[in-house]
Parts: structure tokens; sequence; C-alpha cells
């Protein structure tokens, strides 16, 4: 029994049925990479804007805060920098940044910012170091308050240093102690 072919019309008619079914397969997994694409797309657009409201909760925090705040690593090299007042600098930060403490401030006061950054780079913190700078107001006291970014002590560990004006407290603790002394 011989097996009857198919007609050429035949053919052409299963071939266009093919190619049919082909094109919508092809367009359903294009529509399926589009489909997929569309969601990392959303998914960027939501991750983008969760990144922009984190930004701006940083900025509020930042700018509430009345200390200023450095980046630094454990040689004293400063990164970053802000300051809610500039008055509070010692110099503008183009002429600090990238440089190490001690090429920018008097040797007591760097002496004793880079115990503290050495104390935070081992210990992981360091608070309460005060020192001393004459601004062009006057002499203005500051306390640090040192915390390790990471590990300080890895190739580009960094550490955050806030820096607090303590000016009137110590005028206050001042006036007190004269004022003790006058009743003594």
């Amino acid at each position: 029994m011989s097996e009857e072919r198919p007609t050429y019309r035949e053919l052409e008619k299963k071939l266009a049925e093919a190619n049919k079914a082909l094109a919508a397969l092809r367009r359903g997994g294009i529509d399926a990479i589009i489909g997929e694409k569309a969601a990392l797309l959303e998914n960027l657009r939501e991750t983008k804007e969760k990144l922009r409201e984190s930004e701006e909760q940083i900025r509020a925090t930042l700018n509430a805060l009345p200390d200023l705040l450095f980046e630094v690593d454990r040689h004293g090299r400063i990164y970053d920098c802000f300051s809610g007042d500039p008055n509070l600098l010692y110099t503008a930060p183009k002429d600090f940044i990238d440089k190490i403490v001690s090429e920018i401030l008097p040797r007591d006061a760097s002496d004793i910012i880079m115990e503290a950054i050495g104390e935070a780079a081992e210990a992981g913190r360091h608070q309460g170091a005060t020192y001393p700078l004459e601004m062009p107001s006057g002499t203005r006291w500051f306390e640090l308050s040192i915390s390790a970014k990471g590990s300080p002590n890895a190739s580009g560990g960094r550490l955050i240093a806030l820096v607090r004006d303590i000016t009137d407290r110590k005028r206050a603790e001042e006036a007190l102690r004269q004022s003790e002394e006058k009743f003594r």
C-alpha cells in the first residue's frame, strides 16, 4: 500500500498555517519579553523613587543637625563635609577636602582629633574629645563624636565625625567657675 502524498496546495496551506502559528508564537514571545522588560522598568522606577525619598530624608536630617559632619579616613584625610552653618568651619571646604587634618588645623587641635580618629578606628567609635579653635569670631570650642563606617582599617575605610560647637557650654562652665572662686 502506497501512501498518498499531499498535493502542492495542501503543502502550501500547511506552510501558511505553520507560518501563521510561528508568527503568533513570536508575537507571544515578544509580548512576554516586553512584559518582562516593562515589569523591570517599573521596578527600576520604584527603586529610583525610593532612593530619591531616602535622599530627601537624609538631606532633611542633615539640615536639622546643628553639628558639622565630616567623612574622614583613619589617616585624617577629609573626603566630605556637611555644614548647616558655614561660619563654624575653620576654612572653606575647597581648602580642606582631600587634605589631612594636620595640614589644615593648628597642631593642638589636630593632635586631639587624630587621637580620637585612631581610637574610633580601633574601637569603632569615639566620643567626647574637645578642642578650641581660634576663629574670626573669637575662640570657639568643639566636641567630637566619631563612628566607623564599615571597617575603617580596610583599604578605603572611612569614619564619620560629628563636630558640635560647645562654645556656649564652655563659657557657662567658665562663668560658673569664676563665680565659685569669687564666693570662696
